[in-house]
């Protein structure tokens, strides 16, 4: 899979670690949010953002030719 997307297992790997820690993060702040809905007002926004433009920024997707490595 990793080089389906353009990617080490190493990239692919860290990406993923990435990830986890936003949604990780998001997730408790959403907990918060939830019991204490002054708290944290933007955060999951800000969580599904981040984790976007992370995608984004990784690999290769479909409409980009793999490069021959």
């Amino acid at each position: 899979h990793p080089k389906e997307v353009c990617m080490t297992y190493f990239e692919h790997m860290l990406l993923s670690l990435q990830l986890s820690r936003i949604f990780c993060v998001g997730s408790l702040k959403a907990v918060v949010h939830a019991f204490l809905p002054d708290y944290y007002v933007k955060s999951s926004t800000n969580a599904v953002i981040e984790a976007q433009q992370m995608m984004m920024n990784a690999g290769c997707r479909e409409d980009e030719a793999p490069s021959e490595d």
